[in-house]
């Protein structure tokens, strides 16, 4: 799913505080909400927890 890799892409970028890399999570549920997927914030938090190396 694009969703992993667009995280496993943010763990890879050095220089950034780990705050920043949380704000990321909002960045994917705004995606997805955006895009009119049926997919609670609850399951992209809990994606985005599995994925996360910080």
């Amino acid at each position: 799913m694009l969703f992993f890799e667009f995280i496993q892409f943010i763990n890879t970028l050095p220089y950034i505080e780990t705050t920043e890399r949380e704000d990321t999570r909002n960045a994917v549920y705004q995606l997805v909400k955006e895009c009119h997927l049926d997919i609670l914030e609850d399951q992209v938090k809990e994606w985005f927890d599995e994925v996360k190396e910080f």
